[in-house]
């Protein structure tokens, strides 16, 4: 087992990952099931057979998908990785719907503030969009914790300096159990990141100081799913753009008229107890198309 898990419900609350949150024909954020074939299709870089090899997914093995591509292919994510299946090997896994809630202002605020902090710190880019709790890596937890360190405790908890390899900032590895326990209810047993350099106590990286983030989140809607799960349609919005946290308490609608250029389509699930306590918030999956 790789993380410590702080609750057995946020075990549960993974389990239940298949939703449609889109439109009818639109597979986004879909999950099926490698079907009819022998033992493997392949994820491949374009939609066309002669394409590069990516990897193998097995017979019975799961993928999420983005879009339908030409040529009777889908582009999915498998494992983390991302490329194009033939459909035809593709069977559904049926969606699991909860019922939709009205949400109050402070609540609607609370969540596009908890998802934002996986938005800006580009959390699906390692994951090739899905992110999921249960197979999450030590090195993409403390990623994330690092990003998130230097978009909100910049200040306080970066240190500046000329170190090895070049790097010119360093943040102590105390700092990343307290995120990732606080974010996801689970604490990283290896230290080791997927880019940053380590060498106990620090994890260290260069910065240029022109680092601008990948976006805030736009609640769209929300639902019940029971056992304290909650999932949330979101838009990522501003990507690339400057914004702060008051961006966030405006409604989808006043906020994609304030940022047009970017949007990109997003459902994430939630476990918490307590809707209008962010933080009771622990994230258990994400996607971003």
């Amino acid at each position: 087992m790789k993380k410590v898990f702080l609750s057995m419900l946020l075990i549960l609350a993974v389990s239940l990952s298949f939703f449609h949150i889109a439109s009818a024909e639109d597979v986004f954020g879909l999950e099926y099931r490698v079907d009819k074939c022998r033992e493997y299709i392949t994820l491949r870089e374009e939609p066309r057979t002669s394409a590069g090899e990516i990897t193998r997914v097995p017979l019975g093995a799961t993928v999420t998908a983005f879009t339908e591509a030409e040529n009777g292919f889908m582009y999915v994510n498998y494992m983390g990785k991302t490329g194009y299946v033939l459909s035809r090997y593709l069977t559904q896994i049926p969606p699991v719907y909860g019922h939709e809630i009205t949400l109050t202002e402070s609540q609607r605020k609370d969540l596009n503030l908890f998802l934002s902090n996986f938005t800006e710190s580009s959390l699906c880019y390692y994951a090739g969009g899905v992110f999921d709790i249960q197979n999450a890596s030590d090195g993409m937890l403390v990623e994330f914790a690092l990003n998130h360190i230097w978009f909100n405790y910049h200040e306080s908890r970066i240190e500046w300096g000329e170190y090895m390899n070049d790097n010119n900032v360093r943040v102590h590895k105390k700092y990343v159990p307290e995120i990732t326990e606080k974010y996801f209810g689970v604490v990283p047993l290896s230290p080791d990141p997927l880019y940053a350099d380590y060498t106990d106590p620090y994890y260290y990286w260069m910065e240029t100081g022109g680092h601008v983030s990948d976006g805030f989140a736009s609640l769209k809607s929300a639902s019940y799913l029971g056992g304290d799960r909650y999932l949330i349609s979101f838009t990522t919005l501003a990507g690339g753009e400057m914004w702060d946290n008051s961006d966030t308490a405006l409604t989808y609608e006043k906020a994609l008229a304030k940022f047009p250029d970017y949007a990109r389509q997003g459902f994430a699930i939630i476990y918490t107890p307590n809707l209008s306590d962010r933080s009771s918030y622990k994230l258990t999956r994400i996607v971003i198309g």
